[in-house]
């Protein structure tokens, strides 16, 4: 999970939003070789050795944002949730506008049991980075399962036009649309998710049990009429 994430933060350049702060020039270029050696580390999956490196930079500064999610990240991988948490929750407050951080913190709140929180942070993310999709996705999950349904129908049509080539969310929007009782509208996108994926068992399955659903429908408005 979020190995995307471990390679775009360990291949990241430098810059003005994530510079060691008010450090020597000599002090900076060791703290960035110190980073950079955390980074390699951290791309080959040597995650010890990666904290290693990264709490050594924030022996200069504690602050450095960009190290403080690189920390969190490798804490979440060595399943120190609380102690990812705490760092990352103060990465956000120290770079509100970043992104990453905010969805890594969402993961972890996620994976914790915090479900309200980790889908605020997933809208912080968003907010931040429309086009993050698997931020979309994970709010999308969560919306899902605490039973959100037209909010969850919101994301999954988001994550339909970040990914129209993905049977995933037309699969998942035609779920929440049947929870929703809306069985028509499901069949369509069940169809869609079909053709992208004649594979999928699921949506054939999925697409039966909307059709018995749309039956079932019918026969209770010709009940009523």
């Amino acid at each position: 999970m979020l190995k995307w994430l471990k390679t775009k933060i360990a291949s990241k350049a430098p810059d003005a939003t994530t510079r060691v702060a008010d450090l020597a020039p000599e002090r900076m270029q060791h703290s960035q070789t110190v980073k950079d050696q955390g980074d390699e580390h951290l791309k080959a999956g040597r995650y010890a050795d990666a904290e290693a490196c990264y709490r050594q930079v924030m022996q200069s500064d504690a602050q450095y944002p960009r190290v403080l999610v690189m920390l969190g990240f490798v804490l979440r991988e060595q399943g120190r949730a609380d102690e990812a948490r705490a760092v990352l929750e103060r990465a956000v407050r120290n770079a509100p506008e970043d992104s990453d951080g905010h969805y890594l913190l969402g993961s972890v709140l996620e994976a914790t049991g915090r479900p309200d929180a980790a889908i605020a942070s997933y809208k912080r993310t968003l907010a931040l980075n429309p086009g993050l999709i698997a931020a979309q996705q994970s709010l999308s999950r969560l919306l899902l399962g605490i039973g959100q349904f037209e909010q969850a129908e919101a994301s999954y049509r988001r994550e339909i036009e970040l990914t129209p080539e993905h049977f995933g969310p037309c699969h998942m929007l035609g779920v929440t649309l049947t929870r929703m009782g809306r069985h028509a509208e499901a069949i369509e996108l069940f169809k869609r998710a079909i053709s992208l994926n004649p594979g999928s068992g699921a949506s054939y399955s999925s697409l039966a049990a909307a059709y018995i659903g749309l039956d079932d429908s019918s026969e209770e408005n010709l009940a009523l009429a």
